[in-house]
């Protein structure tokens, strides 16, 4: 049975589909939902409560447990007669509305639409020229509710025969049309570039007859449309020049490459954990820029292959093995979380290569073919933790996302604070990318503790913080200390929510020393001087840093050349002395906690008077045991780093 029709009444593509597999389960949770249709599980959420909203779904929940089914088909039927009535209504005024709007001078030239359906209006009006263009690409679109709409809409285009000239950012692309299938791209209308590698934007610019449109893609999407033939003759003449550049890049023999090293960087630049990874990238190649424009390494520059994780697992790990086996790259920088990290151990391993990760981490791993910048849990949970107690109190909250690194870092706490007067009063998990936090925040409230220590990562901790907001915990009554969230993160977060709170890390932007003010000047330069910087980011920059030095010593780009030159290197960065210890492949550096202002800065209120040496396997269990705690993670998690699945209602 298909039920298309329905669009006649206003739903999309996606609410059908979510409405259909309601119909056919009956009554049903949400992982059945999702199992059935394979929409990504936020966009889920989403359409339920439009589908709810609608009137065409309703829930109930018993024992905790929240179900969905179908209302009578007779709601549609109300819903059609409403339209039919409203139509004869419309009709009956056509003539007025005409005469209307032939005695009106069209004098609007900005034009603004908001929300998903003003957005598809919009794009649909594109089909009515021969040729649009797109600049910052299409690929964002795929991260909306409107994906699986566009889907249809490419066909239509193409069925249409409507040109789209598509220039991305570096290393993002439309899944069903990726350049490498470049017959099929163009017996389907499809032209792909994308945009040198130090440009990313983070709007779409969409051009097409007179009218240039700027979108944001938003969780509300809006678009500022300007029909103006000046403005649009204007911005197709940026568009034609980058075009123009990567054709002629393209068609340049190998030899005009001057044999360039090839580097990996691979992060989320899509997903819940974009919100933290993007800016590594954009520090990565200004590190890169910065050796290139004084000759390169080894007489000869460094080429960045620029791949998008998607928060996703499985992808890091497709991805690094292409980047090894395909792209043939020397080194690769990159992910966030542990779970990203933890996929591509057994590939880096596999084939004895190089990962330069940048984030504090659980610790509990060991491998010559990782160089791990960030702390060990011995240079930030555990001097975080006893300093809360010192200048705090004894009563913790943990609270964390539903994988390995929060996990393993509350498990190394649990120990640690035995046969102390630390009292852990609570450890709740969400999985990554979740906003509810509802529960968790009434618990916290209900149990009153002196700290929270929050290791929740990504796009998560807005929704976090916003509930304590919303709960009315201010940092007056309840200060959170964070492990992975500095100032990039912060500034998508109500500031008035934030002043007072701390996190623990290394680097902080408002370090005073030449080093590090050198750093900030070239990176506001280079991004804006709104742009900050947080600990991964300045990390990213060392890790480049650290490679360069690495690769002149060893006087060859090749793998095991690097792995043996880069043992005991040191380097003077803008947090201060930092060396890899021989033994470990881990930074020794100086810890550091840092009170968030009322401006998104740090105020440094602690610092170690000497550098620590990391500990990756803390001394509360033996390696062993610690090896088993992972396993019985891993093997819980079906055989992932990171909880796949979990009924949790919404907010």
């Amino acid at each position: 049975m298909e039920l298309k029709h329905l669009k006649e009444i206003g739903l999309t593509e996606s609410q059908i589909t979510i409405y259909e597999a309601i119909l056919d389960l009956g009554t049903c949770t949400f992982i059945k939902i999702q199992e059935r249709t394979g929409i990504e599980r936020r966009n889920i959420y989403d359409i339920l409560n439009k589908l709810i909203s609608k009137g065409l779904v309703i829930f109930s929940i018993d024992k905790e447990k929240k179900t969905y089914h179908c209302t009578h088909p007779n709601k549609i039927k109300e819903v059609i007669e409403s339209k039919k009535s409203n139509l004869e209504s419309l009709e009956e005024q056509i003539p007025d509305i005409l005469n209307l709007f032939n005695n009106t001078k069209q004098t609007t030239k900005i034009e603004v639409f908001r929300g998903e359906e003003s957005i598809r209006a919009l794009i649909d009006e594109t089909l009515e020229y021969d040729s649009t263009y797109w600049l910052g690409g299409s690929s964002n679109i795929e991260s909306t509710n409107l994906k699986f709409w566009f889907t249809q809409w490419m066909k239509t285009r193409s069925e249409n025969k409507r040109n789209m000239y598509d220039l991305n950012n570096v290393a993002t692309f439309l899944e069903d049309y990726p350049p490498s299938n470049t017959e099929k791209n163009l017996k389907n209308l499809y032209n792909y570039a994308s945009l040198p590698s130090n440009m990313r934007l983070f709007n779409t610019i969409l051009i097409f007859g007179n009218k240039v449109a700027q979108i944001s893609w938003e969780k509300q999407p809006f678009a500022l449309v300007i029909d103006s033939k000046e403005t649009k003759e204007s911005y197709l003449r940026i568009f034609n020049h980058f075009w123009d550049e990567f054709r002629s890049l393209k068609s340049k023999p190998k030899t005009q490459t001057e044999n360039p090293i090839k580097i990996g960087i691979i992060h989320s630049l899509t997903g819940t954990m974009a919100i933290s990874e993007v800016s590594l990238v954009d520090t990565l190649l200004m590190a890169i820029e910065q050796i290139n424009d004084k000759g390169g390494l080894l007489g000869r520059r460094i080429q960045p292959i620029i791949t998008d994780g998607k928060s996703n697992g499985k992808i890091f790990a497709k991805e690094v093995e292409r980047l090894i086996v395909e792209e043939g790259v020397c080194s690769i920088f990159g992910g966030w979380t542990s779970e990203s990290r933890k996929t591509m151990k057994p590939l880096l391993e596999k084939y004895n290569h190089l990962l330069w990760y940048p984030l504090e981490y659980e610790g509990l791993e060991e491998s010559d073919n990782i160089i791990y910048l960030g702390p060990t849990p011995n240079q930030q949970v555990i001097p975080a933790i006893k300093w809360a107690k010192k200048e705090i109190g004894n009563k913790f909250f943990l609270v964390g996302s539903d994988y390995v690194f929060p996990r393993s870092t509350n498990e190394i706490i649990k120990n640690e604070v035995k046969n102390t007067n630390i009292n852990i009063i609570g450890e709740e998990y969400r999985q990554l990318g979740d906003a509810n936090f509802k529960d968790i925040v009434k618990l916290i409230k209900s149990k009153n503790p002196d700290v929270i220590i929050n290791t929740i990562n990504g796009d998560s901790n807005i929704a976090f913080f916003n509930e304590l907001k919303k709960q009315g915990i201010s940092s007056k009554d309840i200060p959170t200390i964070s492990m992975s969230l500095g100032e990039d993160e912060i500034r998508h977060i109500d500031i008035s929510q934030m002043t007072g709170n701390y996190s623990a890390w290394s680097y902080f932007q408002s370090l005073k020393n030449n080093e590090n003010q050198k750093f900030i000047r070239s990176f506001k330069k280079r991004y804006g001087i709104h742009r900050v910087i947080s600990d991964p980011m300045e990390k990213s920059f060392i890790a480049i840093r650290l490679f360069t030095e690495a690769v002149k010593k060893a006087g060859i780009d090749e793998v095991s050349a690097i792995k043996k030159a880069i043992k005991g290197i040191n380097l003077n960065s803008p947090e201060g002395n930092i060396k890899i210890d021989s033994k470990t492949q881990n930074t020794i550096q100086v810890p550091r906690i840092g009170k968030i202002t009322d401006n998104g800065q740090f105020k440094i209120v602690w610092e170690s008077n000497k550098p620590i040496k990391p500990e990756p396997y803390p001394k509360s269990k033996t390696k062993k045991q610690w090896d088993q705690f992972l396993l019985k993670l891993y093997k819980e998690w079906d055989n992932h780093w990171a909880k796949q699945s979990e009924e949790q209602t919404t907010p």
